[in-house]
């Protein structure tokens, strides 16, 4: 069943349904500072939460709570050795989070076809599950996509 943009509202709905015909269609914001910088943040406390642990470690007295969390009864380096845990949870799922966008964008096709029909007579593009032709996307908002 062929998808009728036009049966679709104007605004959100419409663009979301042209955008939806073809993975190369899709063109959001990717927000990489955003990214990075929470990266940056989280970097920034798991390396305070490393220093803190290695200064419990540092002034242990006691070897043996260093070679066996079961004795170990320090409960300030256990509770960093929790927060850690968490932080690196958190830091590792933005961390793969990030690597999987990246390499998703360099799969994306060059150009789609398969929805494109373009006449040799005119500069003009059609999609074939648009009833109207349109220019170009940038297009969209300007006469009605977005109104």
């Amino acid at each position: 069943m062929e998808v009728v943009v036009e049966h679709y509202r104007l605004g959100y709905p419409r663009v979301a349904a042209f955008l939806n015909l073809d993975p190369g269609f899709a063109m959001i914001r990717r927000f990489d500072n955003l990214h990075l910088r929470v990266l940056l943040e989280q970097q920034a406390h798991l390396s305070g939460l490393e220093r803190d642990l290695d200064k419990c470690d540092d002034e242990e007295t006691v070897q043996l709570h260093l070679s066996s969390c079961k004795q170990d009864k320090n409960s300030r380096r256990r509770q960093l050795v929790e927060d850690i845990a968490t932080a690196l949870r958190n830091y590792d799922k933005q961390v793969s989070l990030r690597h999987t966008q990246v390499r998703c964008l360099c799969c994306l096709p060059q150009h789609t076809e398969r929805y494109w029909q373009i006449s040799r007579s005119s500069s003009t593009a059609r999609c074939s599950s648009l009833q109207t032709p349109i220019n170009s996307i940038s297009a969209m908002s300007i006469h009605g996509w977005m109104e």
